[in-house]
């Protein structure tokens, strides 16, 4: 029988599945969280759409699969894969499918060792069979194991109950960090740099790929598992990027190359800045948190991220129309990016969606940095209508904005503070395009609707097949603007896993504009 290789991303745990659950959504068998398993990998056999990190999409020959081509709209090289999810292969759809509730754990795990078979006794009871006594022993220790279990399981839930109602997870804040800036910190480690990997991979030369197209690649055969593969591919994104440092650190961490991932989070935590209290819980980390030298570096990155944090760094990014006059008034679509990301990031290789719809992007930082380029929201909604308010105001000699004509849009965390501004000040915005929401905590059952919300358009989009909590906050977006009698455009899209745009984000923004303006 085929197996599919699977890896969760929540606990790291990889398992071998069997091939009739692929593309179905199952909880993992060590930490219960909801995964995919992917589908049946197969090479095409025909043309089959793919797309350049630009947005370009396209048809591709099956001879370049896995190869690296040029876009024909920008020029830039990247590995042609499919776009979307693969199909299953057509052994595996004439096989029997399974529900959620009647997932078989994987007969042999891909990590730890393996045990022989013993036909489900335990290993010392191997034998030629076993007696009625041996089956209700057996069956005793399991009730016993199974009572205490369960105990020890009550009152572990009882006592984090009682840890989160006394000691609340703290809001991520300015406020939080009122003060006098924080020094700049010395790295407490002398490590060296580790060696750069060959720059030939799968017949592709890495350092003839865009930075962004390798670091893409390298998410995703992380996400499949393949580290190593990751490795190298980050480790080229570095060399030929400004950035990744941390994704290289995790990469190299979950291959067990330790010594590697101490020097990029090291790196990281002063030229990328990295939130600790993440790093502490990240599976990806597991190999470094049993270090010795774990306490330091934990240390030192609260330390670069208090340094950042007070250090006032904000930028701005606007991208507007050929041919677009200063000083008139234009519609304008405000950027608002996701954790850790910055505007230019969010907003470079808007210039053709800005032709194409008369319309300025204007991308704006977090209200918190986390490093040079880095930034995230706060969990205040006060801190970030002020930032967005600010950052508006640090375009005004670029660009003149229509103040009938605001619309925010924002991607996962970005996502859930565009709709938590127009809630909150509908006098401000005419509408939010909400891509893939979560990071924070949604807080508009605080907010009381105004008449004028009546006038607002939302667009509410994500994933069919993404986590399980941005499909939530996603839907109870678009609830609570619908209860406020805005106009609203929820939609989830078939087959798409990968928290990222939407496949058509390019040929219905157009048509979102218009939705949110009222033409």
């Amino acid at each position: 029988m085929n197996r599919i290789k699977t890896v969760c991303r929540q606990c790291g745990q990889a398992f071998l599945a069997k091939s009739e659950l692929a593309g179905r959504s199952m909880p993992c068998s060590a930490c219960g969280k909801p995964l995919v398993i992917p589908s049946v990998a197969t090479k095409p056999r025909q043309p089959f759409p793919t797309a350049c990190p630009c947005g370009k999409q396209f048809m591709a020959k099956p001879e370049l699969a896995g190869r690296s081509m040029a876009c024909p709209s920008c020029g830039h090289s990247f590995i042609v894969r499919p776009v979307g999810k693969p199909q299953l292969a057509p052994d595996a759809l004439s096989q029997p499918t399974a529900t959620g509730s009647s997932m078989q754990l994987p007969e042999q795990p891909l990590a730890g060792p393996t045990l022989p078979p013993h036909s489900g006794r335990y290993a010392t009871m191997q034998g030629p069979g076993t007696t009625f006594l041996d089956r209700m022993g057996t069956r005793r220790l399991l009730i016993v194991c199974g009572s205490i279990a369960g105990a020890v399981f009550v009152l572990l839930v009882v006592a984090i109950g009682i840890r989160s109602v006394l000691r609340p997870k703290p809001r991520v804040t300015l406020a939080a960090f009122a003060g006098q800036p924080a020094p700049k910190p010395e790295p407490p480690f002398q490590l060296t740099r580790p060696s750069l990997p060959s720059d030939t991979f799968e017949g592709v030369e890495l350092s003839g790929v865009s930075a962004e197209v390798l670091a893409s690649e390298a998410r995703g055969r992380a996400q499949e598992g393949e580290y190593r593969p990751a490795v190298q591919l980050q480790a080229w994104a570095v060399e030929r990027g400004d950035g990744g440092y941390y994704d290289l650190a995790c990469y190299y961490s979950r291959t067990g190359d330790v010594e590697a991932a101490m020097y990029w989070l090291q790196e990281a935590g002063l030229e990328e800045g990295v939130d600790g209290d993440w790093a502490r819980d990240d599976p990806d980390l597991r190999a470094v948190r049993r270090d010795s030298r774990w306490k330091t570096m934990v240390r030192y990155l609260d330390q670069c991220n208090a340094y950042w944090v007070t250090s006032g760094v904000n930028s701005t990014a606007v991208v507007t129309p050929n041919g677009y006059t200063a000083g008139e008034p234009i519609t304008v679509l405000v950027g608002l990016h996701g954790l850790g990301s910055n505007p230019e990031d969010f907003v470079d290789g808007m210039q053709e969606a800005a032709d194409a719809c008369d319309l300025a992007f204007v991308g704006i930082s977090g209200t918190i940095p986390r490093g040079k380029s880095s930034y995230v929201w706060s969990d205040d909604p006060k801190e970030n209508a002020q930032r967005v308010a600010s950052g508006l105001q640090e375009v005004s000699d670029r660009v003149r904005i229509d103040p009938e004509r605001i619309i925010l849009y924002g991607f996962s965390q970005g996502g859930l503070v565009a709709a938590e501004l127009v809630a909150r000040h509908p006098d401000r915005y005419a509408g939010a395009i909400s891509l893939s929401s979560g990071g924070n905590e949604l807080l508009l059952d605080e907010v009381t609707p105004t008449e004028l919300l009546k006038t607002r358009g939302v667009v509410c989009l994500c994933g069919a097949e993404e986590h399980p909590l941005t499909l939530r906050f996603t839907s109870r977006i678009a609830r609570w603007f619908e209860s406020a009698g805005a106009r609203v455009q929820h939609k989830t899209y078939p087959g798409m896993y990968q928290h990222t745009f939407p496949p058509d984000f390019y040929e219905k923004l157009p048509e979102w504009v218009a939705f949110i303006l009222g033409k």
